[in-house]
């Protein structure tokens, strides 16, 4: 069963790395022309300025979604983890791995207030 499990992620590696190379491959990387506009249809501008963005909220924002669908992932583990003890421990290695993620957001001080 080990086995299989090794054998399912080296292939899906081996996907991700071929495909992206072949992605590398064929992509345009040239910013010329329209492509340096803000909108890229066609139209015109009427100011040059680019609104301006902060960038904290988007990081809340992000940061509340990561963790509104953690809470909507764990509640079935919860209920799986009853019947199945490789649930429970499935259950805790997610949260834990978020749980790091929170905790580096808090050291790197995206949740400081800053003006």
């Amino acid at each position: 069963m080990v086995v299989m499990w090794v054998v399912f992620a080296s292939v899906g590696i081996v996907i991700i790395f071929f495909l992206s190379f072949i992605s590398s491959m064929f992509c345009v990387n040239e910013k010329t022309g329209m492509n340096l506009e803000m909108y890229e249809c066609g139209i015109e501008p009427i100011q040059e300025d680019k609104a301006p963005f902060c960038m904290h909220f988007f990081l809340v924002g992000v940061l509340f979604l990561l963790f509104d669908v953690e809470l909507i992932v764990c509640i079935p583990m919860v209920w799986m983890s009853v019947y199945e003890k490789v649930w429970g421990l499935l259950w805790f290695v997610f949260f834990f791995i978020i749980f790091v993620g929170l905790v580096l957001e808090m050291v790197m001080g995206t949740f400081d207030w800053k003006e």
